[in-house]
């Protein structure tokens, strides 16, 4: 894979390239919360479908629009027979006091997703509704939630009111802007929070005995790449949320989501080099791999080792195995992590202080993100074909989310996760990182142009994408509407490594800047 080590390798040079702030740093909090749901309904009088959700909200992100809320997440199978139905999406809300410690919350959300089907193209697809009505009773450091929720997979047979429970976790978003000199935030109001970024490439080698969902043998190991984040909640646990989809293996479309505890001890090298530990569990399947009805645990332990600057090489070996299914594997994982703090104020830290009180240019610097949501439509070239046979006779449209990490002047890192929604493709999703290159040849800076390539995973839905890794090239025009807001324009091309599947590719897409301060 020629392609996918220059797209690391460039990681990780580019990762290592500082954004320099010149100035001290002002401070504007942006509440946010995570917000989980688990339940568990009738598809009809034969089948029960378990489903997890996890969705991260930006509250009152217009001031002019009280109460409302943005926010972005998906659900994945659990229980039933459906192992690697997922759907990814928005939801729009309204969350509002009733009375102290109660609160009420409407919502829509909106996506594509399907999969979960015994054989291939014969799972769920399609656009998503799920509105929702919810009760919260609030405390300090977390709500409880009762939801009378509608899971509608609008073009198959999931159509179900029911209820649901839930978990709401506060936080925020500290977002920084540049300033001149001000007073600094007292140094015990803010927390240097540790976080770890990992691009990973995970191998999967099934026990002996293992059968396919269509019963044919499980004798091939898997490959998978993925995308990792490690949130630290003191000096030794970190909560991994991690997310992989099959590269190799004759298994495409088969996707892993996991989220646990993890334990990391330092060993040497000024604490640099860390034995790492960790028990993970989420939702997982697709690829005809049998994970029953998805739920799946993992359990690992490696090592940290130290390279350069803020990067590190990690290397972990453990055993996952679903828990209705007919699914055990050893895993070995292999990944470049790159680690940064991030400041966060102390909950009794008045946040109306943040008008007068800033982080000094000696301690923090700005580092930009563009946060996005993306439409982007599949035109089939000639040559592709369905995994069992056919042509395709329509456009794909998928429903995407991601992130533009700006790691220079010019470059970016791109990360993007995809579900269809529409052209008769049950179930097919694909997750993406690379590089983009951004210029403003005019005098104008609100117009930009960029070029992108991108590589990843991606299967489900009979498309044919061999094992499922592709490349995706691109080009397009940006267009700043305001400081905050964007609008992009693309055309590009996606291929298949080893499968028929290629096709030209459009997308819209609003992204969001968002100025966070790193702690140096």
């Amino acid at each position: 894979m020629p392609v996918t080590k220059l797209v690391l390798g460039g990681l990780a040079v580019l990762l290592a390239a500082p954004i320099a702030s010149a100035q001290d740093l002002r401070l504007r909090d942006i509440p946010t919360r995570w917000r989980f749901t688990g339940e568990y309904f009738s598809v009809d009088a034969h089948e029960h479908l378990g489903l997890v959700g996890v969705h991260y909200d930006v509250l009152d992100p217009f001031p002019a629009v009280p109460h409302l809320y943005l926010g972005v997440g998906g659900y994945g199978a659990v229980a039933g027979r459906r192992g690697g139905l997922f759907a990814g999406g928005l939801t729009a809300g309204y969350l509002r006091e009733l009375a102290p410690g109660w609160a009420v919350d409407a919502g829509l959300f909106a996506g594509g997703g399907g999969g979960g089907g015994r054989v291939s193209g014969e799972g769920i697809e399609g656009p998503v509704l799920r509105p929702h009505l919810a009760l919260e009773r609030t405390f300090p450091l977390y709500s409880l939630r009762l939801e009378l929720a509608n899971t509608d997979f609008l073009d198959d047979e999931i159509d179900d009111l029911h209820l649901a429970l839930g978990l709401s976790l506060p936080s925020e978003i500290l977002h920084a802007r540049e300033s001149g000199r001000v007073p600094s935030i007292p140094a015990d109001a803010v927390v240097k929070r540790r976080v770890r970024v990992t691009p990973q490439v995970s191998v999967f080698d099934p026990a002996r005995g293992l059968n396919r969902l269509s019963g044919t043998p499980l004798e091939r190991d898997i490959k998978t790449t993925g995308f990792g984040v490690d949130y630290f909640l003191g000096e030794h646990f970190f909560v991994p949320i991690e997310a992989h989809g099959a590269t190799s293996g004759s298994v495409s479309g088969f996707g892993v989501a996991l989220t646990g505890i993890g334990f990391s001890l330092p060993l040497a090298f000024a604490d640099r080099l860390t034995l790492e530990l960790a028990t993970l569990a989420g939702a997982a399947g697709g690829g005809d791999v049998d994970t029953g009805g998805g739920f799946l645990w993992l359990a690992r332990g490696g090592l940290k080792i130290p390279l350069y600057g803020p990067l590190s090489l990690s290397i972990s070996h453990g055993a996952t195995e679903a828990v209705k299914g007919d699914f055990e594997a050893n895993v070995t994982t292999v990944g470049l992590t790159w680690e940064s703090h991030l400041p966060e104020l102390a909950a009794d830290y008045p946040r109306s202080r943040l008008a007068k009180e800033g982080l000094t240019k000696e301690t923090a610097k700005i580092n930009p993100t563009r946060l996005q949501a993306l439409d982007k439509m599949y035109v089939p070239r000639s040559k592709s074909h369905y995994r069992h046979g056919g042509r395709y006779e329509s456009t794909i449209n998928l429903l995407g989310v991601g992130f533009a990490q700006p790691v220079s002047e010019s470059f970016s890192i791109l990360g993007h996760v995809y579900s269809a929604w529409e052209g008769d493709v049950s179930g097919y999703s694909e997750g993406l990182i690379g590089l983009g290159y951004e210029f403003a040849p005019l005098y104008d800076e609100r117009h930009r142009f960029y070029t992108s390539v991108e590589t990843g995973s991606g299967g489900g839905g009979d498309v044919d994408v061999g094992s499922g890794l592709i490349y995706e090239l691109g080009a397009g025009y940006r267009y700043d509407l305001t400081e905050s807001v964007s609008l992009s324009l693309g055309a590009g091309y996606m291929e298949a490594d080893h499968g028929s599947f290629a096709a030209e590719t459009y997308q819209i897409g609003l992204s969001w800047h968002l100025g966070r301060a790193f702690l140096k």
